[in-house]
């Protein structure tokens, strides 16, 4: 009798032990797991900057559209060049339009204006504002 009651004991311990190993193993596997996002998280632009001003607006670079000479050419870039980034309207002659410092393609003033008063990243190139 007193046999079988250590036998019984001792699978009781082992079971005890197995499932404090696995606790361990779990909490080891959380830690990891949670350092390993904290290093590989993607620093995204903070929701605080949420626009620019109008007075920074206005002193971005500003210009009355001309025409190309026509060309018998309608190749897509030639398309793309004059049209707004946003709005995808083709620029008409004498149009205000804005030309952002780290973007090439030219925007409708008003359509970038908006664009930036309410979101502090620029709409091609999606760099932040702040980082001009």
């Amino acid at each position: 009798m007193a046999t079988i009651l250590l036998a019984i004991l001792l699978v009781f311990l082992a079971v005890i032990v197995l499932l404090m190993g696995f606790g361990f193993l779990f909490t080891l596997y959380a830690c990891i797991a949670e350092a390993l996002v904290d290093a590989l998280a993607v620093e995204r632009p903070s929701r605080e900057n949420k626009s620019m001003s109008k007075d920074e607006i206005e002193k971005l670079p500003q210009y009355d559209y001309v025409a190309k000479a026509t060309t018998t050419s309608t190749s897509t870039s030639d398309l793309v060049a004059d049209q707004c980034a946003i709005c995808l309207e083709t620029f008409k002659m004498g149009e205000k339009c804005r030309l952002l410092p780290s973007c090439n393609p030219s925007f409708h003033a008003h359509c970038v204006d908006e664009w930036l008063l309410q979101t502090p990243i620029y709409p091609i190139c999606r760099t932040s504002v702040d980082s001009q």
